[in-house]
């Protein structure tokens, strides 16, 4: 027992000891973040619990560190340290800085990638040596598109980062002259490169942290015409930065990242899209503000009625207009998986003009038209704008370019007619009038939200296809046919309600897939993360790996005649129309009906002389009748048609000018109670009151309905 008392006793000093001489030598440089500097740090920062004491936590958009030349220590030329632990919330859009002095090719870089890689890199005053981590793909560089890569051995393996996110990683980058460069992570060798390269400093360049001085283009953009190089800050928490002027060992780094561990090693969650209130809610469009991320939050400057969201009260999932990502219209699933829309969008020199590019909402928003019981009218309007904010087919004489106005009407039972008008120089020319966009919930990747068979067609008449994506280009599933002549296409999701687009007959086909879909699943789908959210002037970016920000995917897109009967086209615009929504049905029967009662209405006969029938106005999705007079007292009384062939779905009927008045509904000749069922809401216009009627009604026969 004495031995073993005396043994432990010796090794305990040896130890101390040995730390003692490993660690005789301080940092030149050591950011603690024990307390605020306002003159070295700059935009938006906090602080929080950190791996020792307090931790600094940055702001992507505007956080920066900067200490003048003459405050830096002469680094040792033959050798030197940098040690820092850092908790990333997103990887950054390309290289990003722990910490910096770099000025051409003289100085040294140590910081993370957009990849989840890290690295130090040497510069000797003719060029820069890059002693990086393992890339997260091989041949991956910041230049390297999913085209022209080497995908993982594995079928669906997805490749798994250096650097995770959320957690806490200690990272150590170590030069000398003549063993080259080695970089740790969590106290372990990651990689070695063998350079002779000779660091020379650059004396007379500041020292930046958490963000360079030099803008650079984010990785991975599509188009280089398409992306500007933007400054942008590490996004997440840094703590105990140092460097040290000598070249430490193995041993030496291992007891670095022993020595302080923190108490809790994942301190940040993921970020949440914002859609509102979980679950049904009572029907109708509110007026918010969407809140995201305080740090992203504080920077936008809109009030509290910014956004819209619409609600239904019989089903989980929910219509979203919100500021984050342009307004554009989201049809968010109940567990976060959306779908939007785009429409209308063009090219020019600096890729494409479009809502998504309005990175800011200049000319992007949107308001309520209508709110009633019975349904909810929404408009966006946007200018078809690029990356600088160019807008493009300008009229010489007035200055008018290309805008948007999106109108959707919705009723009760998730169904939104879609009214888009181009408004246009050019209507009939190099415009994209369809494409469907899917929101990836922050945390997931872009197949893990949708079945490989993720796409079902279906005609007019019923018959259907699904498409799937398993084995590269999609194809028909079994020995189904490919249809031509579809009037809906349904997404396949995973989530009980599914997204779904009806077409009028004859105005196009669709694309399934494209340039990468003959890539094995999951690698057939695009995914991108420059839009949702995403504040960077870039019409194109791709990932490949969850990286802490909302991401897109798309897997088909339409090809639209834009000189189709079916829309109208004037001199200087272009208006089509589509029903959009979602469906929590297993089967496609109930869409077909849906088509067939849009796209073949019944004939509405109106017995009431007092009224004028106006017919369908399928940009409504409903039946359109005008009293004589305003506020007349006389019963209306008309019969709907129903058949196979034109089936009735939900009816909705607008009577113009009826009056704000107390009535009665007969179906039939029996007398109904205003309920889910049987909704009214009445809308005030420049000309009257607008009566408008909902029946949560399907049926193949005629119908009798009175009001009165």
């Amino acid at each position: 027992m004495y031995k073993g008392n005396l043994y432990i006793g010796f090794s305990s000093l040896i130890l101390a000891l040995m730390a003692h001489s490993l660690f005789a030598q301080t940092p030149v440089l050591h950011w603690s973040f024990e307390q605020p500097d306002p003159e070295a740090i700059t935009g938006q920062v906090s602080y929080v619990d950190g791996v020792r004491g307090k931790a600094l936590k940055s702001n992507e958009l505007t956080t920066q560190l900067v200490l003048g030349s003459n405050e830096v220590s002469a680094l040792n030329k033959d050798g030197f340290t940098v040690e820092a632990w850092i908790a990333p919330q997103v990887y950054p859009w390309n290289w990003c800085p722990i910490v910096t002095q770099m000025e051409g090719n003289s100085g040294f870089f140590f910081g993370i990638n957009a990849d989840g890689s890290f690295g130090l890199h040497i510069g000797d005053g003719e060029q820069v040596f890059q002693g990086n981590s393992r890339p997260l793909l091989p041949n991956l560089t910041e230049e390297k598109i999913l085209h022209n890569l080497q995908l993982p051995p594995t079928p669906g393996g997805y490749p798994v980062p250096v650097i995770p996110l959320l957690k806490w990683t200690h990272l150590v980058g170590v030069y000398h002259k003549d063993e080259g460069i080695k970089i740790y992570v969590n106290g372990q060798l990651e990689k070695k490169h063998d350079t002779n390269i000779e660091f020379k400093q650059a004396v007379d360049q500041p020292l930046y942290m958490l963000r360079d001085y030099v803008k650079r283009r984010p990785a991975h953009a599509e188009r280089d015409y398409g992306s500007l190089p933007i400054h942008y800050s590490l996004d997440g928490l840094i703590d105990e930065v140092k460097i040290y002027n000598q070249s430490f060992t193995f041993r030496q780094v291992s007891y670095l990242y022993k020595k302080h561990q923190p108490s809790v090693s994942q301190p940040l969650q993921f970020r949440k899209i914002p859609i509102g209130p979980k679950g049904p809610g009572p029907f109708g469009a509110s007026h918010t503000f969407l809140k995201y991320d305080k740090d992203i939050d504080s920077q936008w400057r809109m009030g509290e009625f910014a956004d819209v969201i619409v609600r239904f009260d019989q089903a989980p999932y929910r219509l979203v207009f919100w500021h984050g990502i342009n307004f554009y219209p989201i049809w968010y699933a109940e567990n976060g998986i959306g779908m939007m829309q785009e429409g209308s969008e063009t090219w020019g020199k600096h890729g494409c003009h479009e809502a998504m590019m309005d990175r800011l909402c200049k000319y992007s928003h949107v308001r309520i038209i209508e709110n009633t019981d019975a349904r909810v009218v929404i408009h966006w309007r946007h200018q078809l704008t690029d990356i600088k904010y160019e807008s493009i087919n300008e009229d010489p004489l007035t200055g008018w370019s290309d805008w948007n106005d999106d109108i959707y009407t919705i009723y009760p039972d998730g169904v939104a007619a879609r009214k888009l008008i181009l408004w246009s120089s050019d209507p009939l020319g190099n415009h994209t009038m369809q494409q469907e966009n899917f929101v990836v919930p922050i945390g997931m990747r872009a197949a893990e939200i949708i079945d490989p068979v993720a796409v079902t067609l279906a005609t007019i008449d019923g018959d259907t296809t699904s498409y799937t994506w398993q084995h590269g280009r999609p194809r028909p599933v079994g020995k189904e046919k490919n249809l031509e002549d579809f009037t809906i296409l349904r997404y396949n999701i995973n989530s009980p309600s599914k997204h779904y687009i009806i077409y009028p007959p004859g105005v196009g086909s669709v694309e399934l897939g494209g340039d990468m879909a003959d890539l094995p699943w999951p690698w057939g789908l695009p995914w991108w993360n420059h839009w949702p959210g995403g504040q960077l002037p870039s019409d194109g970016r791709q990932t490949f790996l969850v990286d802490g920000r909302p991401s897109s995917t798309c897997v088909s897109e339409g090809i639209y005649n834009k000189k189709s009967s079916k829309n109208i086209i004037t001199d200087n615009s272009l208006t089509i129309h589509t029903l959009i929504g979602m469906t929590t049905e297993t089967t496609m029967n109930p869409l077909v009906k849906l088509s067939q009662s849009w796209n073949r209405p019944a004939v509405l006969k109106c017995d009431s002389p007092d009224y004028i029938n106006k017919g369908y106005q399928v940009d409504q999705r409903c039946w359109q009748l005008k009293s004589r007079k305003a506020n007349s007292s006389k019963p209306l009384s008309f019969t709907l048609a129903g058949s196979k062939q034109t089936p009735i779905c939900h009816p909705a009927f607008v009577i113009k000018n009826y009056g704000n008045k107390s009535i009665q509904l007969s179906i039939d000749g029996q007398e109904k109670e205003w309920s889910k069922d049987y909704r009214r809401g009445y809308h005030k216009t420049i000309e009257g009151t607008d009566l408008i009627i909902y029946l949560n009604i399907v049926s193949e026969d005629a119908i009798q309905v009175k009001i009165h």
